[in-house]
């Protein structure tokens, strides 16, 4: 029998563990989230976590391109930076990037010869004391993240929270400083059903005398926000009062920021900083980004302002208002509860309204100029998620927008919500004299290529509603999801 495979190691490893990402919601408190075995786990490989500087970024919307955009800030700036996400679209080890590059599957086999030992301690302990708890699958990435990143001698990494983050397996950190993006109902099972409930969840990252940056707009969320940060005489400073962004053009092109220091009330205003990232609600990313860079610099750490545009012009992440195509314009977002769908909705508007100024064909003289403007293409929606999200308010909002559902589901995760639930939701929130045209297939990969079939050059295309879907409509083969 052939020995197995670096693959087959690493998917026995990780795969074999209770995963909360494809798990039914458990309640979240001590009883199914506990800190305590990854923290003996990092003890008994030295803390790791404890070799480098980070920064911490929490929040429902916006983590993860805040974390990638200020993680490709660092590296501009020359220092060794290290990257952890979640969850990953192909390959775990996208989850674990260091200076923009991600870890193959090479480097995490030998991450496993030192990991492997200590995990089984851990187990073995676990094994006969059940009330100290049980390592992850997000322990272990955890784990693996902090100890890639010191044998790869990173210097500062930037660490994305997976939920929450009071009981979240990366608040075993002590990190430079904190970031809190925006904040909206998601995971509510788990983490509350109000947003000052899960405010409270994920301000468990600030820690003491450590800056805060905060990204949270409702009142009654902000207000726990500073409860936190006077808790912990956490200089705090927050969007909207010390932080604020102005643009010519607030979908795309440059922005400005002024950051108001709020202990010494110093004003900063930035250069004119662009991404290639699409959509006000990214203008709202880069200004917590530049106030974070602003943080680091007091810290001692060397971020010019062309290491600053550098950065953010590298700054590209999968999946977020990700324009694969332009005639018919296709859109791939991870967009998967009400805020984010908001967003993408508002965006793609913006998109049609930029789109019409700019191709405008002449009349015919016998037609008034009025009558000139392309008249917009049909507005198609691949969409699948999983049954714990808010899928109705979801399905409403984009109602208003396509006129076109195709309704899909992801087969590598048991939390996709079923196909015929998923029709009848969209049934009833959608307007009886708006009746948009609804197609079901159960395959991804034939509801993807049924939306790009006889699509004309002004249609609009958009795969939303979940990461999961968007892993499966790039990876099926043969009718089988290629799982790892």
């Amino acid at each position: 029998m052939s020995a197995p495979t670096p693959e087959q190691l690493i998917h026995s490893f990780f795969y074999e563990r209770l995963n909360y990402e494809k798990q039914v919601p458990l309640v979240y408190g001590q009883l199914h989230y506990r800190l305590k075995p990854l923290t003996e786990l990092l003890e008994l490989l030295g803390n790791p976590h404890r070799s480098m500087a980070v920064a911490h970024v929490a929040g429902t919307k916006g983590k993860g391109s805040v974390s990638t955009m200020l993680h490709h800030v660092l590296h501009s700036g020359g220092y060794r930076c290290g990257l952890y996400t979640s969850p990953h679209i192909h390959h775990l080890g996208e989850r674990f990037l260091v200076d923009g590059r991600a870890a193959d599957t090479a480097q995490l086999a030998e991450v496993l010869q030192v990991l492997g030992p200590a995990v089984a301690a851990i187990d073995e302990r676990s094994s006969s004391d059940p009330e100290f708890g049980s390592l992850t699958f997000f322990d272990l990435c955890t784990a693996t993240a902090f100890l890639y990143f010191y044998r790869q001698a990173v210097q500062i990494a930037v660490i994305e929270v997976g939920m929450g983050g009071r009981l979240d397996s990366t608040n075993v950190v002590d990190p430079l400083l904190s970031i809190i993006t925006n904040v909206s109902l998601d995971h509510t099972q788990q983490l509350g059903n109000t947003v000052a409930e899960i405010v409270r969840e994920k301000a468990g990252i600030i820690k003491p005398l450590r800056p805060v940056v905060s990204g949270v707009r409702q009142p009654e969320a902000r207000v726990i926000v500073e409860e936190f940060a006077r808790k912990h005489r956490a200089p705090l400073a927050q969007f909207d009062r010390h932080l604020t962004w102005t643009a010519e053009d607030s979908l795309s092109g440059p922005c400005v920021v002024r950051f108001e220091d709020p202990e010494t009330h110093q004003v900063i205003v930035s250069p004119p900083l662009q991404t290639p990232l699409i959509g006000p609600h990214q203008r709202d990313n880069v200004a917590l980004v530049f106030a974070a860079t602003v943080y680091l610099r007091s810290a001692g750490w060397e971020l010019s302002s062309p290491a600053i545009l550098a950065g953010l012009a590298a700054a590209q992440v999968p999946g977020r208002l990700q324009v694969v195509g332009s005639k018919p314009r296709i859109v791939l977002d991870v967009a998967h509860n009400p805020a984010s769908i908001s967003a993408l909705v508002e965006t793609l508007r913006m998109m049609d309204a930029a789109a019409e100024k700019e191709v405008v064909p002449e009349a015919p003289s016998s037609q008034a100029p009025g009558d000139a403007v392309m008249s917009p293409g049909r507005r198609t929606l691949v969409f699948a998620v999983s049954r714990d999200k808010d899928v109705a308010e979801m399905l409403r909002i984009a109602a208003g927008y396509f006129d076109r559902f195709i309704l899909t589901r992801f087969y590598d995760n048991p939390r996709a919500l079923e196909l015929e639930r998923l029709r009848e939701i969209l049934a009833m929130v959608t307007d009886p004299l708006r009746q948009p045209i609804i197609e079901v297939f159960e395959l991804p990969s034939a509801a993807f290529q049924l939306a790009l079939k006889d699509a004309q050059p002004t249609d609009v295309i958009v795969v939303a509603g979940s990461l999961f879907l968007l892993a499966e409509i790039g990876s099926w083969s043969n009718d089988r999801p290629d799982v790892e």
